[in-house]
């Protein structure tokens, strides 16, 4: 088989969805985390905190997708592999945003705590 763009087309398919995915839990902390405003007393740790975040979010989807879809670089025959590994051209994406996903709410309970703390009432002194 040929070496063309046609063999890359599902595999190019399913990788901008583990990037979509991703993309759109790191949008979500970083628009609970402009929800702290900026003279709050928490907002630099809330902004710390999205970065750590995205950060982390990056470096997990470049490890998703190097160990997801190392398997189909050297092939020879992509067209094969691709019919082999069919079942990961939707699990890989899944579960790398999936990951990301369940870790953007757990840090969207700790942005709404970072909010509240500072809104008892208590005045700085």
């Amino acid at each position: 088989m040929l070496n063309d763009w046609t063999s890359w087309g599902p595999l190019a398919l399913s990788m901008a969805g583990a990037v979509a995915g991703v993309g759109w839990a790191v949008g979500r902390v970083w628009g609970m985390q402009r929800r702290v405003a900026p003279p709050h007393p928490n907002a630099r740790t809330a902004r710390f905190l999205a970065q750590g975040f995205a950060l982390a979010a990056v470096l997990w989807l470049a490890y998703g997708l190097y160990t997801g879809y190392a398997r189909f670089l050297p092939a020879a025959d992509r067209a094969w592999q691709l019919a082999v590994h069919a079942s990961a051209l939707w699990s890989v994406p899944l579960f790398i945003s999936a990951i990301v996903w369940a870790a953007s709410i757990a840090m969207g309970w700790v942005m709404r705590l970072l909010q509240r703390e500072g809104e008892d009432g208590a005045r700085p002194r």
